[in-house]
């Protein structure tokens, strides 16, 4: 199923563990558990992540992930390759693909990659029982090079424009568009990707690789949420750095570095390029796109920026 391409999700990964000096494990309530049933295999569920939920705040679900892993986290971020995921289907757990086998593993492990996060984040907000394996196959339709799992990013996106396009609602989750649109790594352009508030734009991060003979490869996914705080910085969700599954804020000019320059550096096996970054999104319109929703969240989001 080519689950094997979450190792190519960068270099700055960071895993977590759930054994913390002090922490109060905190599990989801059984009706919380039913409707979203990767919350079982969490270390632990914050009050803010469960009233998120409740409320179908995206910007609150974001934060309340981060703020779910961070205590977890592991500060190592030198080890790239055990990049995890959770599946809810038996054997569930947090899962990683080793030689093209998924294995489960300990319970106190929780290597989240980039594309575990997203996952997460989309089964949170739109698609609670979808599996990574439904996203993960190669789609060969748009000029797709399946060779190698180098499109995975992309491929993926438009496994997950499907899935939203076939939920029949009355207010459709892709009112922009069912296709990718990629977005110059400009200040000015990403402004105007983010100008519809009631979107957040579900992007993937590609290089050419140096090493495997100047290959795209679509490696990091990324959730851009168009949310300001009091500084006028949109935030960003991923899952890089010391800072394993984050949810930021950063100026648009700081972004633009971030997934131009900071994104390519430390893989040393592909050896991504620095100059040769793209971004390619797909605005998915909130659960709850009303103006008291996204009011509730800009002032949740300034009081803590």
């Amino acid at each position: 199923m080519g689950l094997h391409i979450l190792g190519l999700c960068l270099s700055w990964f960071v895993s977590v563990h759930v054994a913390v000096s002090g922490q109060v494990e905190q599990r989801p309530a059984p009706a919380e558990a039913k409707r979203f049933p990767s919350l079982n295999h969490y270390p632990t569920l914050t009050p803010g992540l469960s009233e998120a939920i409740a409320r179908r705040d995206s910007s609150g679900v974001l934060r309340g992930l981060a703020d779910t892993f961070a205590a977890t986290r592991w500060a190592d971020s030198a080890v790239w390759e055990r990049l995890a995921y959770i599946r809810i289907g038996e054997p569930g757990g947090v899962m990683v693909n080793r030689g093209g086998e998924a294995t489960r593993l300990a319970a106190d492990r929780f290597d989240l990659g980039c594309s575990g996060a997203l996952l997460e984040a989309l089964r949170l907000l739109w698609l609670p029982q979808v599996e990574l394996a439904e996203l993960a196959a190669c789609d060969p339709e748009g000029g797709i090079d399946c060779a190698g799992d180098a499109d995975f990013g992309h491929s993926m996106l438009r496994h997950i424009s499907r899935k939203l396009v076939s939920r029949k609602l009355p207010t459709p989750w892709l009112a922009a568009g069912t296709e990718l649109r990629r977005v110059r790594l400009q200040p000015r352009s990403i402004d105007r990707s983010l100008e519809q508030a009631d979107q957040l734009q579900l992007c993937t991060v590609s290089h050419r690789a140096r090493k495997m003979k100047g290959r795209r490869y679509y490696h990091h996914m990324v959730v851009l949420d168009p949310v300001r705080d009091k500084h006028a910085r949109v935030h960003l969700f991923d899952t890089t750095g010391r800072r394993g599954v984050a949810y930021r804020p950063m100026r648009t000019s700081a972004l633009a570095r971030y997934l131009k320059i900071t994104l390519a550096r430390g893989n040393k096996t592909f050896a991504y390029v620095r100059g040769t970054a793209m971004l390619h999104c797909l605005g998915v319109t909130r659960p709850d796109p009303s103006p008291e929703a996204l009011t509730a969240a800009t002032a949740a989001t300034a009081a803590t920026g």
